[in-house]
This record gives structure tokens, C-alpha cells and sequence, in this order.
């Protein structure tokens, strides 16, 4: 503003006194301009900042979400070294054995006690004979992944359903069916529950709240 009045000033001394008014209305013209300038842009920063604080609740909602999703699904692209753990026994992964192969497995169950991890692919016998003994290079995660919480009933049967959700299963074989229960519905009375299995049905609670019941025939 002094810059502007010194100019002013100064054309002034040069033309004449008469010219004071005319340089003194471009100058008011020029900071007229300026002030709707700034007026309009802080007008849209306000609309931004206000769209923004309308939409974080969601946005925190769904990071949320995401995070304990993320928690079930965290080793999904990981490739664990060496065979898995006992305690997967029931699950579904995707493994590459010594020879190179690589293929979607589950463990299998023997009449000697012992047990191995076959590729999906051997359907006969003869197929299965040398993964018998065949070691594991690594593994990781294998099925569909596991949903996020999004209030709905899921029910897979036991073959298609996420290598995370059969994992929990403690019926040791002939399971059928696995169910994934939202949270807000953990405490209803669920008819359809009893009807997954001849058997026995088994429950297994998540970090997030929700359920998973598997039925087995046998």
C-alpha cells in the first residue's frame, strides 16, 4: 500500500495536482479488484475445507474398516519359508513344494498317522504319492479373502471358502460349511445355524467381533 501511495504521489508532483484524482480512483479501482480476489478465494477455501470436514467421518469409518480387514488379510501377497505350522491344518493355501510346483493345497489325513500338504490338482492316488514326503518351500494364503464388516450374513461351502476362516476349524475332517456372522448379530437367536451341520457345529470369534461357524457331517 505505501509502494502504491508513493507512486501515486510521485506522478502527481510530476503531472500536476489535477492529476491526484484520477491516479488515486485507478488505485482504489485496483485494490477494489484485489479484495474481490481475495474474498472469492477465501470463499472456496472454506467450501474445501468444509466438504473435507463433512466427508472425514467417513473416510475415518472405512480406514477403520480397512485396518481390521487388513489384520486377516495382512499375509495374502507374503510368501512364508518352510511348510506350515500344525496349526493350519484345515486350511487352504497355495504352496510351492521342492520340485518347483506351485498349486492351491490342503493338508491331507492318512490311516498311518501321518499327514501332507497335496496340490489341489493330484485327484488320484498315484497323484498324491511323492507330496507325501515332499517338502515345502514356502506358502502363503489361498480361497477368496475375507470380507470387511459390512453387516451381512456369509456362508461358504467348505472348499470355497477363505483358507483364514478354515483354519479355525477343530473338527479334524468332513467339514461341510462356513459361516461368517456380523458382529451386531453375534447375540440373536440363528436358526439357520444348526441346519450347517449333521454333526456339530463349531464357533470361533474374530479380533473385529464377528463370528464364523463351521458344520461338519462327521
Amino acid at each position: 500500500m505505501d509502494k502504491l501511495l508513493g507512486q501515486i504521489t510521485d506522478r502527481a508532483s510530476r503531472n500536476g495536482a489535477s492529476d491526484i484524482e484520477r491516479e488515486l480512483g485507478s488505485a482504489v479501482e485496483a485494490i477494489t479488484r484485489r479484495i474481490r480476489l481475495a474474498d472469492a478465494l477465501h470463499r472456496e477455501v472454506h467450501e474445501v475445507l468444509g466438504t473435507t470436514l463433512r466427508m472425514l467421518p467417513m473416510a475415518l469409518q472405512r480406514l477403520h474398516v480397512a485396518a481390521g480387514n487388513y489384520s486377516l488379510n495382512r499375509d495374502r501377497e507374503i510368501w512364508n519359508l518352510g511348510a506350515p505350522d500344525s496349526d493350519i491344518a484345515h486350511a487352504h493355501i497355495e504352496c510351492e513344494w521342492a520340485n518347483g510346483k506351485t498349486d492351491q493345497a490342503s493338508k491331507h489325513f492318512y490311516a498311518d498317522g501321518t499327514s501332507a500338504w497335496i496340490p489341489d490338482s493330484a485327484r488320484q492316488v498315484e497323484e498324491e504319492v511323492p507330496y507325501r514326503t515332499m517338502k515345502i518351500a514356502r506358502w502363503r494364503w489361498a480361497g477368496p479373502v475375507v470380507p470387511p464388516p459390512d453387516g451381512s450374513v456369509r456362508i461358504w461351502r467348505w472348499w470355497s471358502a477363505p483358507g483364514e476362516l478354515r483354519r479355525l476349524s477343530d473338527h479334524g475332517g468332513d467339514e461341510d460349511w462356513v459361516c461368517l456372522v456380523p458382529k451386531e448379530m453375534t447375540d440373536d437367536y440363528l436358526p439357520f445355524i444348526s441346519s450347517l451341520g449333521v454333526c456339530r457345529v463349531s464357533e470361533h470369534s474374530l479380533a473385529d467381533g464377528r463370528k464364523v461357524f463351521i458344520g461338519a457331517h462327521a
